[in-house]
């Protein structure tokens, strides 16, 4: 059954990936090493130096970190092809990393010598890759302070919501055997990652999507896949 479920997935999150030397990044791919890293995988971690930007081609990556009791705190996740991780000042010529950068699901990505990719930054033809960096930065820099808002909202129901429509903004397709208003989330979510990403508890999550069930918010067509009704959650206040 399991099987069945992971072959749906990845048959549903089919796309074309990065060909080497794609716009805007030139030649910084046509020489890069293809790397894959499995489900848990960790690919960063705080406080190393960064030695090679990776181009993530296929899968989906979450920074994160851990509070003092050691649960895991979610910051943003990252699964649109030609994303660049991890967010970096390139104006440094050794920068530290700041989050855990961890696969959340099996994962393929482009590995740059951060030398190369910020040498290339600053020559002319540099300018679209700068572009592009630019307008990744501020989408993810809005739906941070999206996010950050949501954490003041007084109910788990509302946090939860707000985690919802944060992924159907970013990281949801459009469920072609249903109605517009559904889209499906490219990667399994359980509720321990909402719990990760909202603040509550695991339990306190189970029982807001029980309810977001009820109202024809969500469903689950399979176990591990998640569809959010995005005209219901954005009316939601």
């Amino acid at each position: 059954m399991m099987h069945s479920v992971q072959t749906a997935i990845k048959k549903y999150n089919r796309t074309m990936h990065l060909s080497r030397g794609q716009a805007p990044f030139g030649p910084l791919l046509e020489h890069a090493h293809l790397r894959s890293y499995a489900k848990g995988q960790t690919v960063l971690y705080p406080g190393d130096y960064i030695n090679y930007v990776f181009v993530l081609d296929d899968g989906a990556v979450k920074a994160h970190e851990y509070d003092e009791q050691g649960n895991q705190k979610v910051l943003t996740i990252l699964s649109k092809p030609q994303t660049v991780f991890p967010l970096v000042n390139f104006d440094h010529n050794k920068p530290l990393v700041a989050w855990f950068y961890t696969a959340l699901t099996d994962i393929r990505a482009y590995a740059v010598p951060y030398a190369d990719f910020q040498a290339y930054l600053n020559r002319p033809e540099g300018a679209a890759l700068c572009r592009f960096i630019l307008r990744q930065s501020v989408g993810e820099l809005q739906q941070l302070m999206a996010r950050l808002d949501s954490l003041g909202k007084s109910s788990s129901t509302r946090k939860l919501v707000a985690a919802l429509q944060y992924l159907a903004r970013r990281h949801a397709r459009r469920s072609a055997s249903a109605l517009t208003s559904w889209r499906r989330i490219k990667f399994p979510v359980s509720h321990q990652l909402l719990a990760d990403i909202t603040g509550l508890t695991r339990e306190s999550v189970t029982i807001a999507m029980h309810q977001l069930r009820d109202t024809k918010m969500v469903r689950c067509p399979h176990p591990a896949l998640l569809e959010v009704n995005r005209r219901l959650l954005d009316k939601h206040q």
